[in-house]
């Protein structure tokens, strides 16, 4: 609740003093107060109107005006204590009753306005306008009447549950209800639920249950990852009772199954089923994708209203980007209900919004089967996976899922997988697929040795066997040859330079303009200051299995900018030589049955120890699906990452 209000201003009411002289005081008086009574008539909106009760002098009405306007201005800064001292006899909980008001009510702003004042013998009523704000609904208008009486010659008001609304009679109260509509599903590229309502199953501890404290936190660790030292903590919390369910972790059903009988035995273990939304599988594109939760005091912040406490909301990736399209917005009634919590009277309704799905590019079953082929790799790896023809986003994996999101975020020196830039750059200078080349072992280029990684020879064939054999000498000549802004254009042919929105934290291709020929030489191998995320990576394959480069989407028929058409006799070349790569060249560990496999390895130096290690990449396309392997200091990409890939590959084969 703001406490920051703005100050009252009584609507042309100054200076009371001005009052008491003259007929034109009067008048002015009369438009104040709205409604004076004088010789046994009131003055109210140019109308007269006898009434029966006895004459009052100005100075009364100028007094009713006065102390109403104290009152209001309290009000609306929420003084309940200066309110109290303007009652004549107040109810004990008068601040009590307030404070409800403000708080089931929701109110942010409040504003308060005398417009008329009727005076009769030793009694007056005010009659207000008021506007609240409330929170989650907006303004709130409505009027009332504030009663006074004249006590020894002073006026106070002759307080009334009414004061607050006049629908608020005694035994009533104030409700305020919401209701929210079912949070829509996330659906695939096919319409099949990701993040939708499933069974559950919550494993827990009951503490009289147990029998051996250090069986159990060791068998928690064995088969859920869970450190003896948060069982403990769990265990620990005040006021558990004995008989208590201590929840310790909620998994879905296939881990369920799996380690139900490895714990089941264990004394004090418990099992409770529920449903709650989740994924097909705990790994299923959960960093993209993201969880939802309990709203927490920093997101309830940020959220603001209508979110309160309890709420669960979208914690993190598109669950937490697109929060308010799939929760939509509640109802919320502003009620007057009796003391059995039945419902007199609706005063306002608020009407909600309802939740609308999210339609993904991606494709379950390249899901799953990018899932399964990183499942048994033990360094930091990412796997991404787009439509040819489209770009769009089939597939994101990436582990450790505790981590950040390498696949769509990583930045890493793409090395010899950028060969691709310069080979088309170089055919686009004018050079043959099957011109020959030289293959040295070492080469200086600008004062920097550049060497061929072990078992790339001395020599010389042609630019297909160079690029299928990664021929680092071969390509740094070739890149240091062309004119600096040649390679510069073609990398932006290919995207690089782009900035990504996809509404998750992604990265794109960076080539900065080369400082001088050595520079330029290493960073025609993807080396020096080039990165590129593995997203990117794979939309460049993608652009040679297409023939047009596309920023890569995420939400179906969305689109995500222009495509740049690329050269088709160079993208000819490169789809042959990309082929030579798997077929006779480091990709071979990825040539497996079915469409051709056409792709390019590379083995990415990074830090500064010496030798360096290294980053391993295998990127490629088969049919419709173009994709980009990263294994993170894995080493060489012809024997880590081009197996990953076929992996994959296979998956797919199999689903």
């Amino acid at each position: 609740m703001r406490r920051n209000r703005p100050m009252f201003t009584p609507p042309r009411r100054r200076p009371w003093a001005a009052a008491l002289g003259g007929l034109g005081a009067l008048a002015l008086t009369a438009v104040a107060v709205g409604a004076v009574v004088v010789g046994g008539s009131r003055l109210f909106g140019g109308e007269t109107t006898t009434t029966t009760s006895t004459t009052t002098t100005i100075p009364a009405g100028i007094a009713v005006g006065s102390v109403a306007d104290r009152y209001f201005a309290a009000w609306q800064t929420l003084d309940y204590s200066a309110m109290r001292s303007l009652v004549t006899d107040p109810p004990a909980d008068f601040e009590v009753r307030h404070r409800e008001w403000e708080d089931v009510l929701g109110v942010e702003v409040a504003e308060f306005a005398v417009v008329t004042v009727d005076i009769a013998e030793g009694t007056a009523v005010a009659g207000f306008d008021a506007k609240l704000r409330l929170s989650g609904i907006g303004e709130w208008p409505f009027s009332g009447a504030l009663p006074l009486v004249n006590v020894d010659g002073t006026w106070l008001v002759d307080w009334k549950t009414t004061v607050i609304h006049p629908a608020l009679r005694s035994g009533l109260r104030f409700h305020r209800s919401s209701s929210r509509p079912d949070r829509a599903p996330i659906v695939d590229r096919n319409g099949m639920p990701i993040n939708a309502i499933r069974e559950t199953y919550t494993i827990g501890v009951e503490p009289r249950r147990i029998v051996d404290m250090d069986e159990l936190t060791t068998a928690f660790q064995e088969h859920l990852d869970i450190a003896p030292e948060i069982i403990l903590t769990l265990l620990g919390q005040p006021n558990i009772q004995p008989d208590w369910f201590v929840p310790v972790a909620e998994v879905s059903l296939d881990v369920y199954t799996e380690v139900r009988p490895l714990l089941y035995p264990v004394g004090g273990v418990i099992f409770r089923s529920s449903e709650s939304r989740r994924p097909p599988t705990e790994e299923f594109a959960a960093q993209l994708v993201g969880r939802v939760g309990e709203v927490t005091a920093e997101l309830l912040d940020e959220l603001g209203a209508p979110y309160v406490p309890g709420d669960v909301v979208g914690r993190s990736g598109l669950e937490r980007v697109f929060e308010r399209r799939l929760a939509g917005s509640p109802t919320t009634r502003i009620e007057i209900v009796d003391g059995t919590g039945s419902v007199v009277e609706v005063l306002i309704e608020s009407p909600g919004t309802d939740s609308l799905p999210l339609q993904l590019t991606l494709d379950s079953e390249v899901q799953l089967a990018a899932d399964a082929a990183v499942a048994g790799v033990e360094l930091p790896v990412a796997l991404v996976a787009l439509d040819v023809a489209t770009a769009e986003i089939l597939a994101v994996a990436s582990r450790p899922l505790d981590q950040f999101n390498r696949a769509l975020d990583g930045l890493y020196p793409p090395g010899s997988t950028f060969k691709i830039i310069t080979a088309a750059a170089a055919l686009g200078a004018g050079t043959g697929p099957d011109d020959r080349v030289a293959c040295p072992d070492r080469i200086l280029i600008g004062g920097r040795e550049i060497h061929n990684a072990s078992g790339v020879g001395s020599g010389s064939g042609t630019l297909t066997s160079a690029f299928a054999r990664s021929c680092n000498t071969t390509f740094a000549d070739l890149g240091s040859q062309l004119d600096a802004t040649v390679l510069e254009r073609t990398a932006a042919l290919f995207g690089f330079g782009v900035i990504y929105d996809l509404g998750v934290p992604t990265s794109g291709g960076r080539f900065p303009e080369p400082a001088d020929l050595a520079d330029q030489a290493v960073a025609s191998i993807g080396q020096g200051r080039v990165v590129a995320s593995p997203v990117h990576m794979a939309s460049v394959t993608a652009a040679v299995a297409s023939g047009s480069w596309r920023p890569p989407s995420i939400l179906l028929g969305a689109g995500a900018g222009d495509e740049i058409p690329l050269d088709p006799a160079v993208v000819d070349a490169l789809r042959s030589m990309m082929r030579a790569a798997v077929v006779s060249g480091t990709g071979r560990a990825a040539d497996v049955p079915g469409e051709p496999v056409h792709g390019k390895t590379g083995s990415a130096e990074f830090g500064e120890a010496v030798p360096p290690p290294t980053h391993a990449w295998f990127v490629g396309f088969r049919g419709t699906v173009a994709f980009a392997v990263l294994v993170e200091g894995g080493g060489a990409g012809s024997t880590v990452a081009a197996p990953v890939a076929a992996a994959f590959l296979e998956a797919l084969d199999a689903s």
